[in-house]
């Protein structure tokens, strides 16, 4: 086999290579700051919740 040509299982290795050297982000620099209790309403917020839509009134 000459310089010139490639073996298949070479080109194989080096993308493993490439891979193992490739600099993937931890869990920790992952993380991202979430506001927690989004679910909550405002404690400013005084208007009545509106009616809910899957609550039955008459069941006759």
């Amino acid at each position: 086999m000459s310089k010139q040509e490639k073996a298949p299982y070479r080109e194989s290795e080096q993308i493993k290579e490439t891979e193992k050297n490739r600099k993937y982000p931890t869990p920790e620099e992952k993380k991202t700051n979430v506001e927690d209790n989004t679910g909550k309403r405002p404690e400013k917020d005084t208007n009545p919740l509106p009616p809910n839509p899957n609550k039955v009134d008459d069941h006759d």
